[in-house]
């Protein structure tokens, strides 16, 4: 009985070791860590302009995962979406001092190979303000170069789709300045679509 008490301690061990040499550390430099080997120079070089442009310009961090499998990094059981998530609490507690900016608002690309799934993982600042954004830069960027077997050109073309979203202060500052405007001004904002298309629609009907 100890015997195979002994053994199942071994093998347990042996496993967690085996799982501890796969554990997902931030690169060491740079925005990109590509495990699954899925971009190739010339774009690794587009997806590092783009984050630093991202950075620089927005404080806004992003950064690049791709991996074999989530199975290989203890995801066996989740979704791309709870391991992304996962993966974005553990780096940002990792990098917040290095890029010394909130890692709120930081965003996170993750690409599985072998699981075909991909997913953009925003920061808690973020909300859901640009999730509409987002899936379409998954859907007509990312996922199309994928079909068309296009990985590498895919991931650095979003990366930069994603470091030309506004950052959180520009679009503070755009609400700060309508919600600052005098209020016959505001309303007439508000009220320059709504006129406008009615001019369009009345401009039809005489037509008709």
């Amino acid at each position: 009985m100890k015997r195979w008490a002994v053994l199942l301690m071994t093998a347990a061990l042996a496993a967690f070791a085996a799982r501890a040499d796969m554990v997902l550390s931030p690169p060491v430099e740079g925005f990109l860590l590509d495990r699954a080997e899925m971009v190739n120079e010339n774009d690794a070089a587009t997806i590092a302009e783009a984050c630093k442009s991202s950075l620089d310009d927005h404080r806004v961090p992003i950064f690049v995962v791709t991996i074999e499998s989530m199975a290989l990094y203890g995801g066996e059981n989740k979704t791309i979406e709870e391991f992304s998530f996962a993966l974005y609490q553990s780096w940002a507690a990792q990098l917040r001092d290095r890029t010394n900016v909130d890692w709120t608002r930081g965003i996170l690309l993750v690409v599985s190979q072998k699981d075909r799934r991909a997913r953009i993982e925003f920061g808690f600042n973020w909300r859901h303000r640009y999730d509409a954004p987002a899936n379409s830069i998954m859907g007509n960027v990312i996922v199309r170069r994928f079909k068309q077997g296009q990985f590498s050109r895919g991931i650095a073309e979003g990366v930069q789709a994603l470091a030309k979203m506004p950052g959180l202060n520009e679009l503070r500052a755009t609400i700060l300045s309508m919600i600052n405007q005098p209020a016959t001004k505001l309303v007439r904002t508000i009220k320059e679509p709504s006129a406008s298309l009615a001019r369009v629609v009345k401009a039809k009907s005489e037509k008709a």
